[in-house]
């Protein structure tokens, strides 16, 4: 099996179905940032995977949304 802090160990934890977005998103934050995105498109150039390809893509694309750093100010405030 993978070292789950390399992007075919995420992706195996991503394909298990088992953990949740908050735990992918937490797995996604320990690997190395040059791998981060090696690591997400991989799940959408994956060819083997093609009966769940779409609810892989699915959650592999909510992750970067997911790990963007929530900003300090409310953004009504910020626009003013």
């Amino acid at each position: 099996m993978s070292k789950p802090c390399m992007p075919e160990g995420f992706r195996g934890c991503l394909y298990s179905q088992t953990h949740t977005l908050r735990q992918l998103e937490f797995k996604l934050q320990r690997l190395p940032p040059d791998h981060r995105a090696e690591a997400l498109l991989g799940v959408f150039a994956d060819r083997s995977r093609l009966d769940s390809a779409f609810a892989d893509q699915e959650l592999a694309g909510q992750l970067p949304v997911a790990t963007v750093p929530q900003c300090r100010q409310p953004l009504d405030e910020i626009l003013r």
